[in-house]
């Protein structure tokens, strides 16, 4: 599973994109805010500063919108029985456990199928131009996307990504 750990993160990190999003939105409104009143300037910031902030927020917010958008696409492709399991597991945060209750097989099965999964979705994603590399060199230098790799990496359970 470590040799595609980073479509687990694209997966994992679906549901709390749109969360990200608005904190982004939040923080470049403000920062757009204390332009028109140059209150930057009374905090030391210069006005190229602030534009290079508002710029890399966006760049930020432009990642997770491809992420989200490539998650969902890996979702549409997937067969159904990977799909039940992408759901069970990286959306609703189940743990193996709990899935091998669902499902009625054992736990060692659903590590196989996750395996399996995470093959599929780093095929669909490779095969849409966003494969591990893009991933490593676009999102794991984000302090979202490196937190959700970390914990796929440690093993933590999923209900506790940021």
């Amino acid at each position: 599973m470590k040799e595609n750990l980073w479509a687990g993160a694209v997966l994992a990190s679906y549901t709390t994109i749109p969360r990200l999003i608005k904190v982004i939105d939040k923080a470049i409104k403000i920062r757009i805010q204390s332009g028109f009143m140059s209150k930057h300037l009374h905090h030391g910031v210069s006005t190229e500063e602030l534009l290079f902030s508002i710029s890399a927020l966006n760049a930020r917010k432009v990642t997770a919108l491809n992420v989200h958008v490539l998650a969902e696409m890996i979702m549409a492709r997937l067969t159904k029985g990977e799909a039940l399991l992408a759901k069970m597991r990286y959306f609703e945060r189940k743990p193996h456990y709990e899935i091998a209750l669902i499902l009625k097989c054992s736990l060692r099965t659903v590590f196989r199928w996750q395996d399996k999964l995470l093959q599929s979705a780093a095929r669909i994603a490779t095969e849409a131009g966003h494969g591990e590399s893009w991933f490593y060199e676009e999102c794991a230098g984000d302090t979202f996307f490196a937190a959700v790799l970390q914990r796929l990496a440690c093993g933590t359970d999923l209900s506790v990504l940021p």
